[in-house]
């Protein structure tokens, strides 16, 4: 086997072998794995492990992700002395050009990522069969499809519904690569069904339940995230109900726990973080007050704040005319160093379901079983069992869904920004399909692939 790894990494990697946790980055990022690396399942292992890593850097799903989306919608500022730099001037004026770092690092962290787990496909059949097959694939393809949702909302005008969506998406890469292919971009169409199709058979492949790793659960939970993206509400609903049905998950006593370093019981998929290696340092680092660079705008935080029964008025703290999110920060209670991510939760899948129920409902009955799902997210939010949920019509209920979602998943894996697009509002004075908010593809892209279009408005 090339030796890729460090002898001291090797030895984090029998331990996490052992524990099945992900603890450790196992290779620079730039490093790319050749045929010669793959000479076992546990080098095949490896490589599954490190895409996990690739998954939760910084500028893949594990920092940017969570507050450039509430930068460009209205639930996040950035702060007076770092708004004023190159990359961070265009985030706030959604006026962006190919050499922004930032965006280009979320093109090509995503990519890369992309590649470790076409490349864990390429090799597992080579030395693995039946259920460990299985799960190896079913863990790649719900990475896969996970970086390729996160590309085509971001670099590309939002799906809609009952549309051909012939609109230009994202290239699709589904074969592993030792370098920039010359790959146009396919429509958005094809991209959400390359997405779903990979979801569908990572459901149905993966059998272990291991913290931190991909699971049927969380396939089916991203799969009805991503239905509810294209307001496919029939479907959204269905995917949501079995993930709540069959998960064994529920909702955490307080908001706060769901970043406790021991396991959520609310959480369907999560990086996991220890002491060495922790994989919440990014967005910890984002928010931290300290840091001085990520607020909640005037507008949410007193939003967030309006009805001090509402324990998620904790989120946000007011200081010197700034609301700091310290959302954060709150598992510190237990004295825990490092917290957990959810990338996908229990609430939010309520809110999902509930929501789709109610877009779909035809009559009061169906309407208030759409309502129980609010109002267990909301009883738990007020501390209050008791707590009912009234509404005057189909409308005023999705309404209120859809307030509570902005609450609940408040800076959280840029849910604003997409929340705005799919339901067509305007976005920080912006209609939600304006070429304005789309990220301008990298010149790392553009310079090695002269198939591919830019986003030019």
């Amino acid at each position: 086997m090339k030796k890729l790894y460090t002898t001291a990494i090797l030895i984090s990697l029998v331990a996490v072998m052992s524990s099945c946790e992900l603890d450790f980055k196992p290779e620079d990022e730039n490093t790319i794995l050749t045929d010669e690396a793959f000479q076992s399942i546990d080098d095949v292992e490896l490589a599954l492990i490190g895409t996990y890593s690739n998954l939760r850097a910084g500028a893949a799903l594990g920092g940017t992700s969570h507050w450039i989306g509430g930068v460009m919608a209205d639930e996040a500022i950035i702060s007076a002395n770092q708004a004023n730099t190159f990359q961070n001037t265009q985030i706030v004026r959604r006026d962006f050009n190919f050499q922004n770092t930032t965006v280009a690092s979320v093109w090509d962290e995503l990519y890369r990522t992309i590649n470790r787990a076409n490349n864990v496909l390429l090799e597992a059949d080579n030395f693995a069969s039946g259920s460990q097959l299985e799960q190896i694939r079913g863990e790649a393809l719900f990475v896969r499809a996970l970086c390729h949702f996160e590309l085509v909302r971001y670099f590309a005008f939002p799906y809609e519904e009952g549309q051909s969506n012939d609109q230009l998406g994202v290239p699709l890469r589904l074969e592993a690569s030792r370098s920039i292919t010359s790959q146009p971009r396919e429509t958005v169409q094809a991209v959400y069904d390359q997405i779903i199709a990979d979801l569908i058979e990572a459901r149905g492949s993966m059998t272990a339940n291991v913290p931190g790793r991909a699971t049927a659960m969380a396939a089916q939970a991203l799969l009805a995230k991503v239905y509810f993206q294209q307001n496919d509400f029939d479907n959204a609903a269905t995917e949501a109900s079995a993930v709540i049905a069959g998960g064994g998950f529920s909702l955490n006593a307080g908001v706060t726990d769901l970043w406790e370093i021991d396991h959520s019981q609310e959480s369907i998929f999560e990086f996991n973080s220890i002491v060495a290696d922790d994989a919440g340092s990014g967005i910890v680092g984002s928010f931290s007050p300290a840091n001085n660079f990520i607020f909640s705008s005037t507008e949410f935080g007193e939003e967030l704040t309006a009805d001090g029964a509402d324990t998620r008025s904790a989120w946000v703290n007011l200081n010197n005319d700034l609301y700091e999110v310290v959302k954060y920060a709150l598992n510190n209670v237990n004295g825990d160093p490092v917290i957990n991510v959810p990338m996908i939760k229990l609430s939010e899948i309520l809110l999902i379901r509930g929501e789709s129920l109610a877009e779909t409902a035809s009559n009061d009955t169906e309407l208030n079983a759409a309502a129980q799902d609010l109002q267990a997210v909301r009883s738990r939010a007020f501390n209050d069992p008791a707590l009912t949920v009234s509404f005057t019509d189909g409308a005023d209920l999705i309404n209120q869904f859809r307030e509570e979602r902005r609450l609940e998943m408040a800076f959280e894996w840029s849910n604003r920004f997409h929340e705005l697009k799919r339901t067509k509002q305007d976005v920080r004075g912006l209609p939600y399909n304006s070429c304005d908010l789309l990220f301008k593809i990298p010149n790392t892209e553009t310079n090695g692939n002269p198939s591919i279009v830019q986003n030019d408005c």
